[in-house]
C-alpha cells in the first residue's frame, strides 16, 4: 500500500518544522514592496496567449477587464473599464440573450498616457480571437461570437487556418467578416453580438484569460496584429500571419507598454523566475464600486518569485523576505499556523480540480522520437506502446488502484472534496448520484490481467507519471499510483517525473507525454467548461489527448430529458455541445449527468481532488482577496503595516476562516 510514502512526507514536514523558527521583531520589511513566492512563473505575459494560472496572477495586476469580480465573489462583477454592469433590465443585454451593449468608460488611460477607448476594447478581444493559439483562450470567445460550437478553432483538424466558419448558424461566413462583425463599435459603446445565448458570458469577459485590454497603438507598433483594415484579401492575409504563434512569438511574451491595469511590468528574469511590477503612474481607481471593493492602490510595486522549495518559501515568509507564499501539502498549515507573524486564510470554497491524464494515443511521437518517459515504446515491461491507454482495462485498472483518500488524508489533511469526475461539488450540474470508481486492487488486479489480451501482465510496462516540478500534491498522486501498481505487479513500474511548468504545458499540447497530472481552473464557473475539456476532441486534454481513438466516444445513446422528450446523440462531442447550448436547466442537468456518467463508465481520466483553497501570508499583509474563481490572489488594493487586520469581510463571503481565529 503507501504507508512507507506517506512516511516520509510526514517526515518531510517534520524537518520542515525544525527549521522554521519563530520571527523576531515586527517591523515591515519594504513597506511598499509585496514579495509573492509561487510554485511556478508565467509561461507568457501576452493576454492573448494567457491561459494558466501562474501567468494569470501576474497578469492581472498589469491588465484591467471590463470589468472585475466583486471580491471574493465567481458570479456577481463591479464595472472597471466599463461604465455598469450590463443587464436585461438596464437595457445592456438584448431579450434574447444575443447582444452585449456596454459602454466605455472615459477618463482611464493606459501606462503611455493614451485614452483607453471603445476601439481598445474590440481590438483587444478580436486579436485574442485571431491568435487563437493551440491550447488558448480564444475559444472562449470564438465558441460564443464565431462557431457556436464548444471548444472550436480558426484551424481545422490539419491544422490549417480556416477561411469560412464551418458551424452554427455563421456556417459559410468568411472567418474574416466573423470575427470582424463580432464586436462592433458605436461611439463609446462597445457591442458584442452571440450566435447563441450564454448565460456565463460575463464570467467570461471578467475572467483574466484572453479577454483583457491592451494598448492597440503600442502592440501594432511593437509588430503586432494590425486590425482589420476593411480590406478582406489582406486582412485573410494578416489573420494568417498572426494565427497559433510559437510560444516566444506573440507579441507581449516579455513586452510591458501596453498595461491598462495598476501595474507595469519592469523585468522578467526567466532564469530565476522572477517578475518585477511597478505601480502604474497613469492608472485610477475606475469606478466607484471596484473602489469600494480593493480600495485605493498602496503599493509601489509586486515581484512574483518563482520558488520550487516549499521549506524554502516557508522559511522565507518566517524571516520576512516573503509576504505571501504558496504551502504544500496542505497538511503543513497545521504546522505553521502558531508561527509569530503568519496568517492564514483557509477553507475557501475551492473550483480546481486535479487528475491523473492518459494519452490515447502518442504512437506519431514515439515514431518522431520526440515522446517523452515512454520507455522504449513498446510493451515489452520497459516501455509502453502509442495505443496503451486506448484498451479500457487498462485505465481501469489504473484508476482502482490509485486511493484518492491518502492524497486527501495526507497531503491537503482532509482539505478536500472527493471528486468522482471533472463535475466537482461546487460546480453547476453535478451529480451527487454520480459514483466515481473506487480505490480496490482486487478489481484492479483483474483488469489489468485482462488489458491487451493478458499480455500487460505477462510482460509488464514501464511509463512516467508526469507533473509540474514543485506541486506537491500532484508528485504524490503519481507515488500513490506508482506504489500501488507495484504492488500489485512487480513488473509495473511508474516514475514519477518532475517538469518545470513552461515545459509541462508545451508537452500538453505537442501530446508527447503518456501519463500526467495537472488540474483545471475555471474560465468560467459551469460544468461546461470543465468536462468539455476532458471528453470532447477539442478540449485542452482530450484533444491533445487524442480522445477521439476510444471506441467509446463514437458510442452514441439516448437521454431522457425530465419534461419528457428524449435527446439522441452520435457521441461525446455531440454531447456536450448539446449541453453546452441547452438554456432550459433542467434538460441540461440531463445532459450533464449523462456526460458524468460516460466519464466513469469509459475511465476519461483518474479523478484526484478537489482542495479547498488557502491562502498563506504574513500578518503584515492587509487587505487581501482570494478569489475561487482564478486561484490566485487579487492584490490591487493589498498594503502592508506590522498587524494589519485580516480582510474578514470577503473571508465571511465565502465562509472561510483565518487559523488564528481572528475572523
Amino acid at each position: 500500500m503507501f504507508s512507507l510514502k506517506t512516511l516520509r512526507y510526514l517526515l518531510s514536514g517534520l524537518l520542515v518544522a525544525l527549521i522554521f523558527v519563530p520571527a523576531i521583531g515586527q517591523d515591515v520589511n519594504n513597506p511598499g514592496t509585496l514579495v509573492v513566492a509561487r510554485i511556478s512563473q508565467p509561461e507568457s505575459l501576452d493576454p492573448a496567449w494567457n491561459f494558466d494560472t501562474a501567468s494569470n496572477e501576474v497578469l492581472k495586476h498589469m491588465y484591467m477587464n471590463l470589468f472585475e469580480f466583486e471580491g471574493a465573489s465567481v458570479d456577481s462583477f463591479v464595472p472597471a473599464i466599463a461604465v455598469e454592469v450590463p443587464t436585461v433590465a438596464n437595457g445592456g443585454i438584448s431579450a434574447d440573450g444575443l447582444t452585449y451593449n456596454i459602454q466605455i468608460r472615459d477618463g482611464l488611460k493606459f501606462a503611455d498616457g493614451e485614452d483607453i477607448t471603445a476601439e481598445d476594447v474590440e481590438y483587444s478581444l478580436e486579436r485574442t480571437m485571431i491568435i487563437d493559439r493551440a491550447g488558448g483562450p480564444a475559444f472562449l470567445l470564438n465558441d460564443i461570437m464565431v462557431f457556436g460550437v464548444a471548444f472550436s478553432s480558426t484551424r481545422d483538424g490539419d491544422g490549417n487556418l480556416k477561411s469560412t466558419v464551418d458551424s452554427g448558424p455563421l456556417e459559410g461566413t468568411s472567418l474574416v467578416d466573423a470575427i470582424s462583425n463580432s464586436i462592433t463599435v458605436d461611439g463609446n459603446t462597445v457591442s458584442f453580438h452571440l450566435v447563441q445565448p450564454f448565460p456565463p458570458f460575463l464570467q467570461v469577459l471578467t475572467g483574466g484569460t484572453g479577454s483583457p485590454i491592451v494598448d492597440t497603438e503600442f502592440v501594432i507598433a511593437s509588430g503586432g496584429w494590425p486590425g482589420f483594415t476593411g480590406d478582406a484579401a489582406a486582412d485573410a492575409e494578416n489573420i494568417a500571419a498572426y494565427n497559433n504563434p510559437d510560444l516566444g512569438q506573440e507579441t507581449l511574451f516579455e513586452l510591458g507598454g501596453a498595461e491598462s491595469g495598476p501595474f507595469t511590468l519592469v523585468s522578467w528574469d526567466r532564469t530565476t523566475g522572477e517578475v518585477l511590477l511597478a505601480a502604474n503612474e497613469n492608472w485610477v481607481v475606475p469606478s466607484s464600486e471596484w473602489g469600494a471593493v480593493f480600495g485605493e492602490r498602496q503599493l509601489d510595486n509586486i515581484l512574483f518569485r518563482e520558488v520550487f522549495e516549499n521549506a524554502t518559501r516557508e522559511l522565507g515568509l518566517q524571516q520576512g523576505e516573503i509576504d505571501v507564499i504558496d504551502v504544500q501539502p496542505a497538511a503543513r498549515l497545521d504546522e505553521i499556523k502558531d508561527t509569530p507573524g503568519v496568517r492564514i486564510y483557509d477553507q475557501i470554497p475551492g473550483l480546481s480540480y486535479d487528475s491523473i491524464h492518459f494519452n490515447f494515443n502518442f504512437q506519431d511521437s514515439i515514431n518522431d522520437g520526440t515522446a517523452v518517459g515512454v520507455g522504449s515504446g513498446q510493451l515489452d515491461g520497459s516501455g509502453v506502446p502509442g495505443d496503451f491507454f486506448q484498451d479500457a482495462n487498462v485505465r481501469r485498472g489504473f484508476a482502482h488502484a490509485f486511493d484518492q483518500q491518502t492524497v486527501i488524508n495526507d497531503v491537503l489533511n482532509g482539505r478536500s472534496t472527493t471528486a468522482p469526475t471533472a463535475v466537482h461539488p461546487g460546480l453547476p450540474f453535478h451529480d451527487p448520484n454520480v459514483e466515481g470508481i473506487r480505490f480496490d486492487l482486487a478489481a484492479a488486479t483483474e483488469s489489468l490481467q485482462a488489458a491487451f489480451n493478458g499480455a500487460v501482465w505477462e510482460n509488464g510496462f514501464t511509463v512516467d507519471c508526469i507533473y509540474n516540478d514543485g506541486n506537491v500534491r500532484r508528485q504524490v498522486a503519481c507515488e500513490v499510483l506508482a506504489a500501488n501498481l507495484n504492488e500489485i505487479n512487480p513488473a509495473f513500474v511508474i516514475n514519477p517525473s518532475p517538469t518545470p511548468f513552461s515545459v509541462f504545458l508545451g508537452q500538453i499540447i505537442s501530446g508527447v507525454m503518456p501519463l500526467y497530472s495537472l488540474g483545471w481552473s475555471p474560465d468560467f464557473v459551469d460544468a461546461g467548461n470543465f468536462m468539455d475539456q476532458w471528453m470532447t476532441t477539442g478540449g485542452f486534454y482530450s484533444g491533445f489527448n487524442e480522445i477521439g481513438r476510444l471506441t467509446e466516444f463514437s458510442e452514441g445513446g439516448v437521454v431522457s430529458l425530465p419534461g419528457g422528450g428524449e435527446v439522441q446523440y452520435d457521441n461525446w462531442d455531440e454531447l456536450l455541445r448539446l449541453a453546452f447550448a441547452e438554456p432550459d436547466s433542467g434538460n441540461r442537468q440531463a445532459l450533464y449527468t449523462e456526460s458524468q456518467v460516460k466519464f466513469v463508465e469509459a475511465t476519461v481520466a483518474i479523478s484526484l481532488t478537489n482542495p479547498t483553497d488557502f491562502e498563506v501570508t504574513r500578518d503584515s499583509v492587509g487587505n487581501i482577496i482570494r478569489n475561487g474563481s482564478l486561484s490566485a490572489s487579487l492584490l490591487h488594493g493589498v498594503f502592508k503595516e506590522a498587524n494589519a487586520a485580516p480582510n474578514c469581510a470577503e473571508v465571511n463571503r465565502v465562509g472561510g476562516v483565518t487559523l488564528d481565529g481572528s475572523c
